[in-house]
């Protein structure tokens, strides 16, 4: 980045990430996953490059805050079996297969606003 490098991409980048870096970095701005920060004006899934259904946004947003399937399902008026749905189809979207990495899309995707403490 430092020799005029506009973006980096890791390999381990999901095609849905990959696809909005190159978009960004085509129209000249600096694409770096590793200090993108959540745009603060963007709703939750407001762009195009978020494969989410609303439902689906609310549970990735309680998975970021590392609540359990049990909470979730609770929080949301689910049943857990319906939760477990929609976190497999979460992780099939953002190309993901845990909720760690499951978190890490969302915020390169710049989902959720990060509560500094």
């Amino acid at each position: 980045m430092s020799a005029g490098a506009l973006g980096y991409i890791p390999k381990s980048t999901p095609p849905l990430l990959l696809l909005r870096a190159i978009r960004q970095v085509l129209a000249g701005e600096v694409y770096d996953p590793l200090s993108e920060q959540p745009r603060r004006n963007e709703a939750p899934c407001a762009n195009s490059a978020c494969p989410l259904s609303p439902r689906q946004t609310d549970v990735l947003r309680l998975i970021c805050e590392g609540k359990s399937n049990k909470y979730i399902a609770a929080e949301l008026n689910l049943s857990e079996k319906n939760v477990k749905g929609y976190v497999t189809a979460i992780f099939k979207s953002l190309d993901v297969v845990n909720r760690t990495q499951a978190v890490l899309s969302a915020q390169i995707l710049g989902l959720f606003l990060q509560k500094r403490g």
